[in-house]
């Protein structure tokens, strides 16, 4: 009988040390699930993806160096053309009608080149706003699933009433695998 009492008593000693144990305040578990989520990230590393706003000027940026080539080669094989016609003729009247129908042409070729460079600009504009806001969305739907994930995860650790001494252990982890060996 003695034995049991003791038995009793022992048993009743314990669960009254886990019931009045200190448990961690929900502040303490906000940081402990962010600690956890940041382990998480840390060895799954998300594939990193380019911004959208980067790749939307990197491809304008190609397609305006593009532009700004075949300007140039235009230009020059215009002014070849010019220059080769000018050395057939002989007078030179006919050289500066030569001269006014080559400056013709350039005017022309640049203008459409303006109008080319203009067009690719406002194309390059739209697709930088269209990319800043779709970033801005995904920004904001992370940021949301992150604060679920939180939430979820300090109300899971105030149902299982956590100590103060398990949080801390958890906040010390270095690791998910040290993470869960806390008890």
């Amino acid at each position: 009988m003695f034995r049991t009492l003791i038995t009793s008593l022992t048993v009743v000693t314990l669960a009254f040390m886990v019931s009045c144990a200190r448990k961690a305040s929900q502040d303490d578990l906000q940081k402990v699930c962010a600690h956890k989520l940041a382990l998480q990230q840390a060895s799954n590393p998300e594939e990193a993806a380019k911004d959208p706003v980067a790749k939307a000027v990197e491809k304008f940026k190609a397609e305006e160096e593009a532009l700004a080539a075949e300007q140039k080669e235009e230009l020059e094989k215009l002014d070849e053309e010019c220059q080769a016609a000018k050395e057939t003729i002989d007078s030179a009247e006919d050289v500066q009608k030569a001269d006014a129908d080559c400056n013709a042409k350039r005017n022309a070729l640049l203008a459409d080149f303006g109008k080319r460079a203009e067009q690719l600009k406002q194309d390059r504009e739209e697709a930088v706003n269209a990319a800043t806001e779709e970033k801005a969305r995904a920004d904001l739907e992370k940021a949301e699933q992150v604060e679920k994930a939180l939430t979820e995860c300090v109300n899971l650790l105030l149902k299982a009433r956590t100590s103060s001494a398990k949080a801390d252990c958890l906040l010390k982890a270095a690791t998910l695998e040290a993470f869960g060996q806390c008890r």
